[in-house]
């Protein structure tokens, strides 16, 4: 599971030079839908993270369309247009709502079956396209996100209980040495991962994956760690992070995706001071 999985696609206006685990300028970092999946009956709310130079904002304005599950998005803006989408209604903050009778009703698609088997876990499941636009700092940002459609809506986001450094607890605004390099890692609520189902019938809860985005020259030494259980034990990975030389703010984000389409996320701020 790589950082594709989030959906997002394309960031108009950025440098495609800057590596898309920095922090710089205008970026959407995750998609959530609560819940994150939609059927018939149901439906979900969207709300697009996003921050400019690592610190969370509003976009100034955003539109949200889903697209037909028929449809192949590998362009949102020619193939989720036309008769292939359906504009959704945005709200005040800038989230979407998807009906999931407004959707079955329009484009006719049915949930699959209930699973068979007598363990409950998350079967794989056709999925819909949303797409968002998003004017931030003065450019256009695109972003889609895959919306499982579920036979029962019973999934759930992961739930980020607390950032790690070093592998203590570290509370928002946590004060470190300037130069210094440290372990970050997560602790996620283990009952926010569903069972996933196993090709040998059996169930284990669905691992996740923490993407890491640091700011204010901080560079960590992978994209991102996984968090999974293991034989009936919780076992949590971590990266390397490297702070910048010079006192300052680090702003840094988490994003955590599980293997059925939930996606969390969390603004972690890091202050830098003197060694």
């Amino acid at each position: 599971m790589r950082r594709a999985i989030l959906g997002l696609l394309v960031l108009a206006g950025c440098d495609d030079a800057t590596p898309g685990t920095l922090l710089d300028g205008p970026r959407v970092l995750a998609i959530v839908a609560e819940p994150p999946v939609v059927a018939p009956g149901t439906s979900t709310r969207l709300e697009a993270i996003a921050a400019v130079d690592g610190l969370p904002v509003m976009a100034d304005r955003v539109s949200w369309r889903a697209c037909a599950p028929w449809a192949v998005v590998a362009d949102p803006v020619r193939d989720c247009a036309g008769d292939a989408a359906v504009e959704l209604t945005t709200g005040p903050a800038g989230e979407a709502l998807i009906d999931g009778d407004e959707l079955a009703a329009r484009f006719g698609f049915e949930p699959p079956p209930p699973p068979t088997t007598t363990h409950a876990c998350a079967a794989a499941a056709p999925t819909l396209t949303v797409v968002a636009e998003l004017e931030l700092d003065g450019a256009r940002l695109i972003a889609k996100k895959d919306v499982p459609i579920a036979a029962a809506p019973d999934r759930r986001n992961p739930a980020f209980v607390q950032a790690r450094i070093d592998g203590a607890a570290a509370d928002a605004g946590a004060m470190l040495p300037a130069g210094a390099t440290v372990r970050l890692g997560a602790d996620i609520a283990i009952d926010t991962l569903d069972l996933a189902c196993a090709p040998d019938g059996n169930s284990a809860r669905e691992q996740v994956r923490i993407f890491v985005y640091p700011g204010g020259g901080a560079v960590a030494d992978d994209d991102s760690f996984v968090i999974a259980e293991r034989e009936g034990t919780i076992v949590a990975g971590s990266v390397e992070l490297q702070l910048p030389g010079e006192p300052g703010d680090v702003p840094l984000w988490m994003v955590a995706v599980d293997e059925t389409g939930g996606v969390a996320a969390r603004f972690a701020p890091i202050v830098v001071g003197v060694d």
